[in-house]
């Protein structure tokens, strides 16, 4: 009976840590990124409102035109490239209102009344409002007494990216002597 219960042991901690592990649509390098400035905010898919399965190739676009306005600057401790980019949000929080109260119903025990719970959902429940723009606040500075330093587009693209593909939520640390930091936040800059 021990036997059993130990690999009953195993099995449900192996389950839970492979569950517990951030699935990430993002296909990007994570190169040697130091999750310490990961954030556990607003992630970047939810950037146009409610959830969307994979805005990589959209955030990837911003990163681009945000490395064409800095390349070429200098970064110093008292000229730091900041920027915040709006999303427009294209769909609401509760889009998929009808579902989610179907899953609801169909997860209840039957003996719970699971059929009865179904015939409460509206096909035609309010989705409501989108509610504007999200945003993203980017930033390139020098800290720590970092000397003077231009940025060039190679280096702002492949920090971003880096941060990127490793934080769903944004992050923020040190690449090539720049400190870098991309925040997916709600509302508009």
């Amino acid at each position: 009976m021990s036997s059993v219960l130990a690999k009953f042991s195993v099995a449900a901690t192996l389950l839970f840590v492979s569950m517990s592990q951030p699935a990430s649509a993002n296909p990007l390098p994570t190169l040697a990124l130091e999750k310490r400035g990961c954030y556990g905010g607003f992630p970047f898919n939810h950037l146009h409102g409610g959830y969307h399965h994979d805005l990589t190739s959209e955030v990837l676009s911003d990163i681009t035109s945000t490395c064409l306005a800095a390349a070429g600057r200098t970064i110093s401790s008292s000229s730091p490239f900041w920027r915040c980019t709006n999303w427009q949000e294209t769909n609401s929080w509760k889009e998929t209102c009808f579902s989610d109260c179907e899953d609801g119903c169909a997860a209840l025990p039957k003996d719970y009344g699971a059929a009865l719970c179904g015939l409460g959902c509206d096909p035609n429940c309010d989705t409501g409002p989108t509610y504007g723009y999200n945003r993203i606040d980017w930033a390139i500075e020098m800290r720590d007494g970092g000397a003077d330093k231009v940025i060039d587009f190679e280096t702002c693209v492949n920090a971003f990216k880096t941060e990127l593909g490793g934080c769903q939520s944004g992050s923020e640390q040190y690449h090539d002597g720049f400190w870098f930091r991309i925040d997916p936040a709600q509302g508009g800059c």
